[in-house]
């Protein structure tokens, strides 16, 4: 059996999630609470299933509202995203287009997409959007970016997203010429224990993976550090001190190809991540949006961890 959905009717169930009452959301909507609550009864004959638990305290979606909810949201994104680039197209411009992802995608890969596209075109109109694994994929399924590069994880992936694999990224230590390491080679994280350590802030993803290589070796965090929000920060601290940094080669692939840094291949690095562009696989992308897609896996082979010496 073939479910027809109205979206207005999702758009009222959207409403009723996010006022939490019938009376509030009715004001919301410009309706009466009898003319929403008969929209929502019709709404679950379709469906043919309860979508609304009704209390004292007001109104709660169940499980299935909450999917019919979340669609509903979808749709407002794609909507808006529709509005957004009727409006750029009778302007003569390119876009919307909106780019997800994580702080190593966007030291590097991203920006040179960004900057070989907008020498092709005349006007143009990007957003990018820097985020966590999860949430970039959470923000794609919901419509509120286009694409993502964010990590490719095997076994995790969504049904509407599809990942086109880039590059690899593995885990190297940094540190200044000249710096009493700068001329191994290799090193193990016990000989970096005592060193002061250039870290983002606890919470920041890295910073936990970082954490966890740490305990898998049974080595404590450093006691000596230095900690800072922004890779660039961390970066220009240890090119100017004698601390030790942990990063993505892509993340500092500028300095050690000007030799401001150094790379050093760790003993207990894990394993490489696999990059990827997520992309949505139920939804037609723009023109501009496949020429963005197209330069981004084009310039991607280039940012793979290369071999150390």
């Amino acid at each position: 059996m073939t479910i027809e959905l109205d979206p207005k009717l999702l758009r009222y169930l959207q409403a009723v999630d996010e006022c939490g009452t019938f009376v509030k959301a009715a004001q919301f909507l410009g309706l009466s609470q009898p003319a929403l609550s008969v929209a929502i009864a019709r709404l679950e004959d379709i469906v043919q299933m309860p979508l609304v638990e009704r209390g004292r305290h007001g109104a709660k979606l169940n499980a299935a509202g909450a999917i019919l909810a979340r669609h509903a949201t979808s749709l407002a994104h794609v909507l808006t995203t529709a509005r957004a680039e009727l409006e750029q197209f009778r302007r003569g411009s390119s876009g919307p287009v909106s780019i997800g992802g994580t702080p190593l995608a966007m030291a590097g890969l991203v920006p040179e997409a960004v900057s070989q596209i907008s020498s092709s075109v005349d006007t143009l109109n990007l957003c990018l959007v820097e985020g966590d694994d999860g949430a970039l994929l959470d923000k794609l399924e919901r419509h509120e970016i286009d694409m993502a590069v964010c990590t490719l994880m095997p076994g995790n992936q969504r049904a509407c997203i599809k990942a086109v694999p880039l590059f690899t990224a593995r885990m190297i230590v940094a540190v200044r010429p000249g710096h009493e390491f700068a001329d191994r080679g290799r090193i193990s994280l016990r000989h970096l224990a005592g060193k002061t350590w250039a870290l983002p802030p606890k919470g920041d993803a890295f910073r936990q993976s970082i954490e966890a290589l740490l305990a898998t070796h049974q080595i404590a965090v450093p006691h000596n550090i230095v900690e800072a929000e922004h890779a660039e920060t961390l970066k220009r601290v240890v090119m100017a001190s004698e601390a030790v940094m942990l990063l993505s080669h892509q993340v500092a692939l500028a300095e050690l190809t000007a030799g401001a840094l150094v790379p050093l291949e760790l003993d207990e690095a894990p394993a490489p991540r696999q990059f990827a562009l997520h992309l949505p696989s139920q939804r037609q992308q723009s023109a501009f949006a496949q020429a963005m897609a197209e330069h981004i896996q084009r310039i991607a082979p280039h940012y793979s961890s290369p071999a150390l010496p």
